[in-house]
This record gives structure tokens, sequence and C-alpha cells, in this order.
């Protein structure tokens, strides 16, 4: 099985290098065998329009992977707005009930969802890597799709 996967990823290896799709590999991105920098994959989902905030976050959640202040730091935002979030979401609960107001309500309901939300957000730096590498990903399949479909045209 594993020899199968091998010589899977090296016809797919070979197909991409003739074909100039973006392989991606360990938070690295290559074109035609040769490594490409963030800013040139960043000019390439410009220039294809497609997964340019996939990777953006991708950066972000990478450049936190990496720094244990820029991880502190996301998590510090995240931490008070979803604080911030269950609390208006509770007090908006709270005024519906004793008002009879459904606006409240749902305005408490979205409230505590958006807390949830960043609730989610937080992580640790192993966290922060596992969604860089998913971002990124999804990253190299948008653009491989984009070439592609330019290249049939």
């Amino acid at each position: 099985m594993k020899l199968l996967n091998t010589i899977a990823a090296l016809a797919l290896s070979f197909s991409a290098f003739s074909q100039d799709y973006i392989e991606y590999r360990d938070f690295k991105f290559y074109q035609n065998g040769v490594e490409m920098s963030f800013e040139e994959v960043t000019e390439l989902t410009k220039e294809y329009r497609v997964a340019q905030v996939a990777f953006r976050q991708g950066k972000r959640y990478f450049a936190a992977s990496q720094s244990t202040l820029r991880a502190t730091r996301r998590n510090l935002t995240n931490g008070a707005l979803a604080y911030a979030g269950a609390h208006l979401g509770g007090a908006g609960l709270m005024i519906s009930m004793f008002q009879g107001e459904p606006t409240y309500f749902y305005l408490g309901l979205i409230s505590a969802s958006g807390g949830y939300y960043f609730l989610r957000l937080m992580g640790t730096k192993k966290k922060f890597r596992e969604r860089a590498d998913i971002k990124f990903s999804k990253t190299a399949q948008k653009l491989n799709e984009a070439i592609q479909l330019f290249n049939s045209q």
C-alpha cells in the first residue's frame, strides 16, 4: 500500500510539473519543482481570483503556530470576543424573558452564537498549525482548479 501511495505521489508530481500546477507540502508551495514565496502565491490568488481569504487566513494561522506571542494575541482577541458575545447573549435572553420582546431574544441568540464562534477559534500552536495546513491545502486545490480551467480554454 505504501508503494502504491509513493507511485501515486510521483505521478501527481510529474503531472503537476508539466502543467504549471501548484504543489503544497510541509507549509511550502512549489510550481514546476521550484519553491514559491508567500508573495508569489498571493499574486496567483489575485490573478486567478480564487482562495484569497483562505490563503490570508492560512498565513495568519501559520504565523500564530510559529510564535507564542502571536498565538497568545489571537487567543486574547478571540477570548475577549467570545466573552463579550456570551454576556451580551445572556443579557438579551434575560431581557426577552422579562419584557416578552422577541427582538431581544433573537439579538441575544445571535450574540451568544457569535461568542461560541470566537470561542472555537481559540487554540494551541499545534491547533493553529493544523488550521494553516488545511487552509494552505485548500488554496493549492483552488489554484490548481483555476489553472486547469484556464489551460483548457
